[in-house]
């Protein structure tokens, strides 16, 4: 899935990629996160939608793919993100690096006071991963391929604008641009971070 050409960097701290690091990668849905979890050593597919949501019993038996998007049945859980942090805490301590959607609601809550204070800000490290404006169509095709509803791309189309918003303004955290064809291994390697095949 990797080719290293072109991938853009927008800005790169001076934190070294390290295992021994809480990393964080923020990556822009489609981007290939479940890919990397199952491909690589040491990542988690830290998806939000069971921490945020309780899903109706009608939906809760068919694949997360297929339940995204689906506003109708789901109610917010009230125990985010606390519930969320937990589980992070819990996989740093297996040594992975979290791999998890970069969407509004996640982004504000590794990006909070609360988690900084419970993680240790200084010995955290979160990366942003979105494609450039003009690929967008790419990233449709992808959720297609995979299964997510319309709602669900109607409502990545419109968060685009928001999310761009918030990668221009994060200037604390590394960010990568992902050109046409480009995957989030791609983005991985070039921050630093060592891939090592299961």
């Amino acid at each position: 899935m990797s080719s290293n050409e072109g991938v853009g960097l927008v800005c790169s701290s001076s934190l070294p990629g390290s295992y021994n690091m809480k990393t964080i990668i923020l990556a822009y849905p489609g981007a290939g996160k479940t890919y990397v979890a199952e491909n690589y050593v040491g990542f988690a597919d830290f998806e939000h939608q069971d921490f945020i949501y309780i899903y109706d019993e009608s939906i809760r038996h068919l694949p997360l793919d297929q339940r995204k998007g689906n506003t109708e049945f789901r109610g917010p859980n009230p125990e985010w993100p606390g519930n969320y942090f937990a589980a992070a805490m819990g996989e740093f301590q297996k040594g992975n690096i979290l791999i998890a959607p970069f969407v509004e609601p996640v982004f504000e809550a590794f990006d909070s006071a609360e988690f900084k204070a419970l993680a240790g800000s200084r010995d955290v490290r979160i990366i942003l991963v979105m494609p450039s404006e003009e690929n967008f169509d790419e990233f449709e095709a992808r959720y297609r391929a995979r299964g997510n509803g319309e709602n669900f791309i109607k409502r990545r189309r419109d968060d685009l604008l928001v999310l761009r918003e918030l990668f221009n303004n994060a200037s604390a955290y590394d960010r990568t641009l992902l050109s046409r064809g480009q995957f989030l291994d791609d983005a991985i390697a070039k921050h630093g971070i060592e891939l090592i095949k299961i």
